[in-house]
């Protein structure tokens, strides 16, 4: 009986779509009946489905035919990758034995490792002290070689200090002033390729102001000291200047204190700013005399002698500038 022998098969797998790698099956001579063997593909380190398209059947050799081929189509793409191998296996012949029943298929990769694409994530436009989130986590490799390995810099900026360098996704706390920060995200693939770094910029501003008013008293004595307290809804890093109304301007904090040399009615303005907003507002305040509570004194003794006790009476008399009347107080006391 005729002998069955399978021979290898070599193809070039591309970028897409698929390529036939051919094998082909021999009789050792020919034969007067008709000879058939099954055919079937097996995995090895390329997979079905994935780098081929697996394969099985029935081969039929008609009287006098000595050779027929089998086609297994490999799939393109665009991964960096080792040779793969797959087998066509044959078995159960008919009118013939099998002298050589394995075929190794060899798929030879013709792809070039890209780099991957780092992606920083958008800039950002964050509030002083505000908990930031960078996010890389669009970072891509073109010929899915995963996972990705992730390296943050801090390139400018005031310092900060990142949960992680290593992550997709660190988180820090914003500085407490305004500021310009950046950072770099380098990404590197699971094969060790590196890819060119992205950038991010973090922009921290202030929290606007709202609500800007005064408080303290309505009206003051002259030269006494008045105490005045601005007070804002929001607001972060916030300047203020005092403008008293009397050609005294005051930077200061919220809490001011001051002393009206002469009476009369004044405007006093504050104004309240930041890097983001400014506000103003204002209060009148009243600077007077001290109350007037001039009096005189004047003691009068009277001195009654009898036979059995003394009377002192005292007198005291006391008139109100602001009042044309005289108003007495009279003090008795007897005294034995």
């Amino acid at each position: 009986m005729p002998g069955l022998s399978i021979g290898d098969g070599s193809v070039v797998e591309g970028n897409s779509g698929t390529v036939g790698a051919v094998f082909t099956v021999t009789l050792s001579a020919a034969s007067g009946r008709v000879v058939s063997v099954t055919y079937a593909t097996a995995d090895g380190t390329a997979v079905a489905g994935a780098d081929y398209i697996g394969v099985s059947g029935v081969l039929t050799f008609t009287p006098g035919e000595v050779s027929r081929t089998v086609i297994v189509a490999v799939l393109g793409d665009t991964l960096d990758e080792d040779d793969e191998t797959f087998f066509l296996n044959l078995s159960n012949p008919t009118n013939a034995t099998i002298t050589d029943g394995q075929g190794v298929g060899t798929i030879v990769d013709d792809d070039v490792n890209l780099p991957p694409i780092a992606d920083a994530g958008p800039d950002q436009d964050v509030l002083v002290g505000a908990t930031v989130y960078l996010d890389g986590s669009n970072s891509t490799d073109p010929d899915g070689y995963l996972p990705l390995e992730y390296k943050w810099e801090q390139t400018g900026g005031t310092p900060v200090i990142l949960s992680s360098q290593t992550v997709s996704r660190p988180m820090f706390v914003a500085p407490e002033t305004p500021t310009v920060l950046t950072f770099t995200l380098s990404v590197t693939d699971a094969l060790g390729l590196p890819g060119s770094a992205d950038s991010v910029v973090i922009i921290v501003k202030d929290e606007a102001i709202a609500e800007l008013i005064v408080i303290g008293a309505d009206s003051v004595v002259v030269s006494k000291s008045l105490v005045l307290t601005a007070v804002v809804a929001s607001g972060t890093n916030v300047i203020y200047q005092w403008d008293f109304g009397d050609g005294t301007v005051l930077h200061a904090g919220p809490v001011v204190t001051h002393t009206y040399g002469m009476t009369g009615t004044y405007t006093v303005m504050v104004t309240a700013s930041n890097s983001v907003s400014v506000l103003t507002a204002a209060k009148e305040v009243e600077v007077t005399n001290p109350p007037l509570d001039n009096r005189i004194y004047l003691p009068l003794i009277m001195m009654n002698e009898g036979k059995k006790a003394q009377d002192r009476m005292s007198i005291g008399l006391a008139k109100s500038v602001n009042d044309t009347s005289l108003r007495y107080a009279v003090n008795w006391r007897r005294l034995r």
